[in-house]
């Protein structure tokens, strides 16, 4: 009897420390599924967004990091961690944001944070700009917001014309992890995100082998659409208190390009993340998740 009481002490122990996500999906005005996945934790609501190409499941290092003060959760964008695929007569941007509050809305509760990443920081800000103090206060990681003296991409190097070359079949998950830890940018990238990266950016095919789960058409037009939303210009609509981070080393938005975007809104400020790049939620999961606690907190 001593034996079996210490098993299910035990055993109660695991399923609270290391329980299995929860996801679920809800469905958008336009009948899109789209997934948020449960990340647990306790006190205030935490809503991680992505960046493009990626899932809201990549941020799990850094949720595991906040779960003791907040109630993290993770959406997964359009075509993106195993949410459906459709953009409405309308810009993915915009799409992103009306599927953000309706997310929240859903979930509803107390106070709500956000946690935004590239793509996913940008969709937070639409998403506070639509009803602003719809967030307490948002930690944003180099959001994708252009100004106007922002230079135009080179037509031969853009991220969009990149991406449409991008290999999107692998045999096995091991050639894949050697392949993605060998290039830029994922060979700075912690083995976890990486990880991650494989178990939700990709699917098995009936030929067994591993293909690209966001096609790399729709990712590409995203990063055409980019210039198209008017983020920039309604920065005054911005109520939450914001922290607007750019990678100390960053190739995609220098520290002046995020300083001149949190001046325009009285509830924003700007901080670099040194040493890391655009990508450093991948990176260095433990060095963001000190940042954002001690905003966020």
């Amino acid at each position: 009897m001593r034996t079996g009481a210490r098993l299910t002490s035990y055993n109660s122990l695991a399923m609270t420390k290391f329980r299995a996500l929860h996801a679920e999906t809800f469905y958008a005005s336009d009948g899109t599924g789209i997934v948020l996945e449960d990340f647990g934790g306790t006190g205030d609501n935490l809503l991680f967004v992505h960046a493009t190409g990626f899932s809201a499941r990549m941020y799990l290092p850094i949720a595991g990091e906040l779960r003791h003060r907040f109630h993290c959760w993770g959406l997964n964008a359009r075509f993106h961690g195993g949410s459906g695929g459709n953009f409405p007569e309308d810009l993915p941007w915009r799409v992103l944001s009306k599927d953000i509050q309706e997310a929240v809305r859903r979930i509803g509760g107390g106070a709500w944070h956000g946690f935004g990443h590239s793509y996913g920081g940008a969709g937070l800000l639409l998403a506070e700009q639509e009803q602003p103090g719809m967030f307490g206060s948002l930690f944003l990681y180099e959001p994708v917001v252009i100004g106007p003296a922002q230079p135009e991409p080179d037509e031969e190097t853009s991220l969009a014309v990149l991406t449409r070359k991008r290999r999107q079949t692998f045999t096995t998950r091991a050639e894949a992890a050697a392949n993605f830890a060998s290039k830029p940018p994922m060979n700075t990238f912690d083995p976890r995100a990486i990880d991650l990266y494989l178990e939700t950016g990709w699917t098995r095919g009936f030929d067994g082998h591993i293909h690209l789960a966001c096609p790399r058409e729709i990712e590409a037009e995203v990063y055409t659409q980019a210039i198209c939303h008017d983020a920039w210009d309604r920065m005054d609509r911005v109520k939450a208190r914001s922290l607007m981070v750019a990678g100390g080393r960053t190739d995609s938005f220098s520290f002046e390009h995020i300083a001149q975007l949190a001046a325009r809104s009285q509830a924003a400020e700007p901080a670099v993340a040194e040493g890391l790049g655009h990508f450093g939620p991948f990176e260095v999961p433990s060095q963001v998740a000190k940042m954002a606690e001690a905003f966020l907190g």
